[in-house]
């Protein structure tokens, strides 16, 4: 019997990043169940729906993805939080995985990237 599809939450301020973000999710079998643009819509909807995955941009117009992470961990949030950002600094990649997150993808968002993302936070993950 087929494992029910990953649940995802897409949480990035830019609308056409969160619409590219969910084309790709959903054609890898992945299933977006919310969107959010800001930090606190992200905490309270994963705090809320617990999605398996959290998909979250580090640079959020409230409060930044790192204080999102804590804000998450706080309140016993259990998904798997996968960073992501515009930007190469290793240093901010460091912070979050020390937050907690499992992952980090870079934009532009390509299949293989968000493959291999996801498999670090899901091991035996297969693209539906």
């Amino acid at each position: 019997m087929p494992s029910p599809p990953l649940k995802a939450l897409v949480v990035d301020d830019s609308v056409p990043s969160r619409i590219m973000l969910r084309g790709l999710l959903t054609r890898l079998g992945v299933f977006v169940v919310r969107e959010a643009g800001t930090g606190r819509s992200a905490v309270q909807t994963t705090l809320d729906l617990a999605p398996d995955l959290v998909f979250l941009d580090i640079g959020l117009p409230d409060i930044d993805g790192i204080t999102v992470l804590g804000e998450l961990a706080a309140g016993g949030a259990r998904s798997q939080v996968i960073m992501v950002t515009g930007q190469e600094d290793p240093a901010q990649e460091q912070r979050a995985a020390q937050a907690g997150a499992v992952g980090y993808v870079r934009k532009p968002f390509t299949p293989e990237s968000l493959v291999a993302a996801i498999r670090g936070a899901v091991p035996g993950f297969e693209a539906g």
